[in-house]
């Protein structure tokens, strides 16, 4: 690494709470023939991220600058008339600045934690009809079980074969990934809990233990192989994870960080399983949706990408809505199956016209299962 680069890398942290990348686009939004303007303003993937929800096919590139964050205020008034949307991801001692100018606000990422303190009926009863399913057959029909594992070697199995080939099988060149060196403190301090079929070791989950909480860090399918994934090995994980912690009288599974937008994948299987909605309170920054002048193409945007939102009182998703102005009682049912996990305090529904529409989901409401 050269001298140059290493000073950038000691001073990024102190510049990136004053600079941030701003990146303008154009392209086609998914699901309509209709072109989208947005301006992307932040230091972190949650461009790539968004890019690929929003956008149909890559947008094209129209700017990329470096913008000082005090200034971007007077940035979106002067793009006021060109740009339908600024999603910026900014340092939360911004907040007295941008809370009152953004439309609304949330995170990069949401924590998805499974209550394990009731009995085993009351927990397997709270997962989806799909994964109850597979709860029935995970030994029966596709032969798995599991072990406890505190041996490196192990260790090394689960780092090299199973976490490194899923994790860039599942996220391409958006892969974070954490050091051998990092996840084996975690291993030592913890425990890998390995799925077993006709006595091969096939998938793995690195876990901690902290306050009576199991803590599902990492995860990761032998070699990435296909056969292994139609066993749905890693739907495995989460079963033995849930069993491991329920009979041990471990209170919760925390499984960690999902993407806050809810047609991820990762957080949709994690709902399936019972995960409860919190607000990542270790992360120091806001995502702020910014709308200079409200488009019909904004309630397209959020129908087909709605995302999980803060508001005063809590969670809550943001969807854009083509119904009727008055929600029937069907279609409040519709939106909770599609949408509700505990933990989430309600809905807001964009209109094409701009209105908002807030709606509160009731205590013990659960989707269809």
């Amino acid at each position: 690494m050269s001298i140059i680069k290493k000073i950038q890398k000691l001073i990024y942290p102190l510049t990136s709470r004053y600079l941030s990348n701003a990146t303008l686009v154009e392209g086609m939004l998914k699901g309509t023939d209709k072109m989208f303007r947005c301006l992307f303003v932040e230091n972190s993937k949650y461009e790539e991220i968004a890019v690929e929800k929003l956008f149909s096919e890559t947008p094209h590139l129209l700017k990329k600058w470096k913008i000082w964050i005090p200034n971007l205020k007077s940035e979106l008034k002067k793009n006021s008339d060109s740009i339908d949307l600024c999603i910026a991801v900014l340092p939360s001692n911004y907040k007295t600045l941008f809370d009152d100018l953004c439309a609304f606000k949330g995170q990069v990422c949401v924590r998805q934690i499974i209550d394990t303190s009731a009995s085993w009926e009351k927990i397997f009863n709270a997962f989806h009809k799909k994964k109850r399913q597979y709860s029935n057959n995970v030994e029966r029909k596709f032969g798995l079980s599991y072990t406890i594992s505190h041996d490196i070697d192990d260790f090394d199995l689960f780092y090299y074969r199973m976490h490194l080939p899923h994790i860039r099988n599942q996220f391409d060149e958006l892969a974070a990934i954490d050091s051998y060196d990092d996840m084996k403190k975690f291993f030592l301090k913890g425990f890998l809990l390995l799925v077993v079929a006709e006595g091969q070791k096939i998938a793995g989950a690195l876990c901690l233990i902290e306050n009576n909480k199991l803590m599902f860090r990492r995860s990761g399918v032998l070699d990435g192989n296909e056969e292994f994934r139609k066993k749905n090995a890693q739907f495995a994980l989460y079963y033995f994870n849930i069993r491991y912690a329920s009979e041990r009288g471990i209170k919760q599974v925390d499984t960690m960080m999902s993407d806050s937008f809810l047609h991820n994948g990762v957080y949709r299987t994690k709902r399936e399983w019972g995960a409860s909605v919190y607000p990542d309170d270790e992360d120091g920054s806001i995502v702020y949706y910014f709308i200079p002048d409200f488009s019909p193409k904004l309630a397209t945007l959020f129908e087909q990408n709605p995302v999980i939102i803060r508001e005063e009182d809590g969670l809550y998703v943001l969807a854009g809505w083509h119904g009727a102005s008055a929600m029937a009682v069907l279609d409040k049912k519709e939106m909770c199956d599609k949408y509700y996990s505990p933990g989430l305090k309600g809905m807001i529904l964009l209109a094409p016209n701009g209105e908002k529409t807030k709606m509160l989901f009731e205590i013990g409401e659960t989707p269809e299962q």
